[in-house]
């Protein structure tokens, strides 16, 4: 009887977490991890809302090891914003950050948040220091 009573109460609490889970209706869609090349020195993370309807995510970059970088620009719905302030993705607008990235490492980028509309990808290219490359390499969020 004590056996059947721990499955069960270990049933319902799987239940009640997954039914908050799912109410909550976050998600996380990701790229998975590309190496930019010796010369890959900025990564772009970018969302788009596909959807009718607002819209919020966080994205994050996160290299190899699994360490998100420093964001070091944002901009929500064509306007620039500070790292770390909120963002409600309008209908047909984008959310998007920057982050500088050591050559020689591979990098992923990660949008958390109401994902169902949102379609994304990141981009690792060059130059910070000189001219850009119209070199990048990129992959979708899925």
């Amino acid at each position: 009887m004590r056996a059947t009573t721990l499955v069960a109460l270990a049933a319902s609490l799987l239940l009640l977490a997954t039914s908050e889970l799912a109410a909550a209706g976050e998600r996380t869609i990701a790229s998975p991890a590309i190496y930019g090349g010796g010369d890959a020195d900025l990564a772009y993370c970018v969302v788009r809302n596909a959807g009718t309807k607002p819209a919020a995510a966080e994205l994050r970059i996160i290299d190899e090891s699994g360490t998100a970088l420093e964001t070091l620009s944002r901009s929500c719905n064509g306007t620039a914003q500070t790292p770390g302030e909120s963002c409600l993705i309008e209908p047909g607008k984008m959310l998007s950050i920057r982050a500088d990235t050591p050559t020689g490492f591979a990098y992923a980028c990660s949008a958390t948040g109401k994902v169902k509309n949102l379609r994304g990808a990141i981009y690792l290219g060059c130059c910070r220091m000189s001219a850009p490359s119209t070199s990048y390499r990129s992959s979708a969020l899925r």
